[in-house]
């Protein structure tokens, strides 16, 4: 269903008497915006922009203008779906008149050029672009989450996940208009705090119709839900690769190209930002964080994700005395037994034999030492006033450090693979090697007992 002619034709002259307008309302707006002037340092300028002000002046002009009321009619005698409601994935927006559409236009077409010598042909160009927009019913969503606290390396300033999401640098202009603070009515975005530069991109095709009637069902938003996983296990592998705090910023959604009204926005998913966030993803990290997201997307374990979860929470803790608890409870979470004796002895035991034999009465008496505090944590024996209480936060750090090892552990080490719980049929080999032990003579004698 490409664009009519005679639509196109009322749109052409709309557009013509339109876009002069539109340049030239007086700029009302004010913003505070931040550009990048080295690394960890900004220059802040005070700049006039196109805003609400001059969508309301312009909302103004199309209302009385002869032009666009009779591409108003035009639209209704020819294409009446343009009046009616954009159907995207999990989303719908009414057209409506035929206002958002000339705004949106003479938005973009400023984008592209600002010399109106060059009208006819930017307007003959969006049309024709419109057009085929409407025959191929098919538009790219980009979701757009901006990470503080994680630094790329220099020399990687772009990664391919392995879901065929990038991780990337923030460009100048994304950067720039991340930051950017509209002081005319008060949105700003802290950006300077949280230590953005960074961003991770989905983006796929999603097909979308024309309903004259607001749509009963709306197909599922699987762009959104993939991005969601997609930065959820992200920021999980970031904290299970090494120490150090990630979130999100700001994750906003946007359909290209954008000659519809409304295409673009914030996110509906929760958000939580990172306080004082830092990670720094250094080259030889990143082989190791790709290994990670692998087997997070492969897994089905509902224990390591939560586990992973747990050292997530723990990283980002402003009190100790959180990070420790959130810590031992991932540790328990995959380090448990089948069986509910001696839990605590069993789940320092299972850490101690997760490495060889060398290293594992160090490896035992750190968790059994992390719980001990926990233990007296949880029953008010010490608190952050208590004259002990360095070992919260001494035993806070080691104990977010046992969880990472086990984390990798499950996610990387294929003898782990498939085992839900490290219960005694798991270590009867490890231990007691089967084809290593021969049974002696005299208790092969004694035959099977019968109780």
């Amino acid at each position: 269903m490409p664009l009519a002619p005679e639509v196109r034709t009322a749109a052409i002259a709309a557009l013509r008497e339109s876009l002069p307008v539109w340049l030239g309302i007086p700029m009302r707006d004010h913003k505070r915006v931040y550009r990048r002037s080295g690394e960890g340092s900004y220059t802040i300028a005070i700049e006039a922009y196109r805003g609400s002000y001059s969508w309301m002046d312009f909302d103004k002009y199309v209302r009385s203008s002869e032009a666009v009321r009779l591409l108003g009619e035009v639209i209704a005698q020819h294409q009446p779906l343009l009046n009616g409601y954009l159907v995207l994935p999990g989303r719908a927006f009414r057209l409506g008149e035929p206002n958002g559409l000339l705004s949106t236009w003479c938005l973009e077409l400023e984008r592209r050029s600002k010399n109106i010598a060059a009208t006819a042909e930017l307007v003959d160009g969006l049309l024709s672009e419109f057009s085929e927009l409407l025959d191929s019913q098919s538009l790219t969503h980009r979701v757009t989450t901006a990470i503080s606290g994680l630094r790329l390396p220099a020399s990687i300033p772009e990664i391919e996940l392995p879901d065929g999401a990038v991780l990337r640098d923030l460009s100048e202009e994304e950067l720039t208009e991340l930051s950017s603070q509209d002081i005319t009515f008060g949105r700003d975005q802290d950006i300077l705090s949280h230590s953005v530069s960074c961003c991770l991109v989905h983006q796929s095709r999603s097909q979308f119709r024309l309903e004259l009637s607001s749509p009963e069902s709306l197909p599922p938003p699987t762009t959104d839900d993939d991005a969601r996983r997609s930065t959820s296990d992200l920021l999980r592998a970031l904290h299970a690769l090494k120490s150090g705090r990630a979130g999100i910023f700001q994750s906003t959604s946007h359909f290209y190209p954008n000659l519809f009204p409304m295409l673009g926005g914030g996110t509906s998913w929760p958000l939580y930002r990172a306080p004082f966030a830092s990670l720094d993803l250094l080259p030889d990290d990143v082989e190791l964080l790709l290994k990670i997201l692998r087997a997070l997307a492969a897994g089905t374990r509902d224990e390591v994700r939560i586990a992973s979860d747990r050292l997530q929470d723990a990283e980002n803790r402003l009190s100790p005395v959180d990070s420790l608890l959130d810590a031992v409870i991932g540790l328990e979470a995959l380090l448990n037994p089948m069986d509910t004796a001696e839990l605590s002895f069993r789940v320092a035991l299972n850490y101690a034999f997760l490495a060889p034999p060398a290293g594992r009465r160090s490896r035992y008496e750190r968790v059994r030492v992390i719980q001990k505090t926990r233990n007296r944590v949880v029953h008010g024996g010490l608190n952050l006033q208590s004259a002990e209480a360095p070992l919260i936060h001494e035993h806070a750090t080691l104990a977010k450090a046992c969880l990472r090892d086990v984390v990798q552990s499950f996610l990387v080490d294929p003898t782990l693979a498939g085992n839900w719980r490290l219960d005694a049929e798991f270590w009867l080999d490890r231990v007691i090697p089967s084809n290593t032990v021969a049974m002696p003579a005299a208790v092969a004698a004694l035959g099977t007992f019968e109780p």
